[in-house]
């Protein structure tokens, strides 16, 4: 059914892009002063050269250029981030004081190669000063150790207000996986340059987090440090999807990681 924040109608079956663009046009609905009265899929309809994959249009004239990046290619997970991830999962569904109305990513290091923290003792650590010290935590980054069994384990923290939704804490292993670079410049290089060559007052970048292996600082440092896409800095916002958030059926997760227009501020 249309949400009474976006007139388009998700279709069961079509295409993931095509409704996660869907779903972000009616989180602008609700969170911005934005009403959208058609939205077109440029790429599937035209076979002859490479398209942008939507077009939006306001009731105030206003064109927006979407194009959804997928990260791919990464080396399958290690066994000590899958035992990490496993461990947190519990802490990350947990009610906790200072999550609601927030975005917390908690980067935990282990190192690389073999860790020598227990797992188990860790998260458990990790539950105990995430109560005390969260809610009053300041918001943006700020670094952190914790001692696991006398060894100490260094902490990133990221908390940012929530646009929507109740707010929620997510675990990530510091450490990136392979490959990681180079998924992120295989997606840009394959939709960057047909989003910019869009006919469209704004142009915006999706990005599909589809697992927890890597986290918003994680993309948004590798953009800010890329010299090999300086085109980047004429896409006037770039956002992230919660796959996982998608897959439960809820509203899903959408979170603007950069303003990188050069022009200025967001309009």
């Amino acid at each position: 059914m249309p949400s009474p924040d976006s007139p388009f109608e998700t279709v069961l079956g079509e295409p993931r892009a095509r409704r996660l663009i869907k779903e972000l046009l009616a989180h602008f609905g609700r969170v911005r002063p934005q009403r959208w009265i058609s939205l077109e899929f440029p790429e599937e309809r035209i076979q002859s050269r490479p398209a942008v994959q939507a077009i939006a249009l306001e009731e105030t004239g206003r064109a927006t250029g979407i194009q959804h990046v997928p990260i791919e290619g990464l080396a399958p997970t290690d066994a000590g981030t899958e035992r990490l991830l496993a461990a947190v999962a519990p802490l990350e569904q947990s009610p906790l004081p200072g999550v609601p109305g927030f975005h917390v990513d908690l980067g935990v290091s282990l190192g690389f190669g073999p860790t020598s923290v227990d797992i188990k003792l860790l998260a458990n650590g990790l539950r105990g000063w995430c109560a005390r010290q969260i809610e009053t935590a300041p918001t943006g980054l700020s670094t952190h150790v914790i001692t696991v069994s006398g060894t100490p384990v260094r902490l990133q923290m990221e908390k940012t207000r929530c646009l929507e939704g109740p707010g929620r804490l997510s675990v990530f292993r510091t450490e990136l996986p392979a490959m990681f670079a180079t998924a992120v410049s295989d997606g840009l290089r394959a939709r960057l340059y047909t989003l910019l060559q869009a006919s469209a007052d704004r142009h915006i970048l999706l990005f599909e987090q589809q697992n927890h292996l890597w986290s918003p600082a994680h993309l948004r440092t590798e953009l800010e440090a890329s010299f090999e896409f300086p085109e980047l800095s004429l896409v006037h916002e770039i956002w992230i999807v919660d796959a996982q958030s998608f897959k439960l059926g809820e509203i899903p997760v959408f979170r603007q990681i950069l303003p990188v227009n050069v022009h200025g501020a967001l309009a």
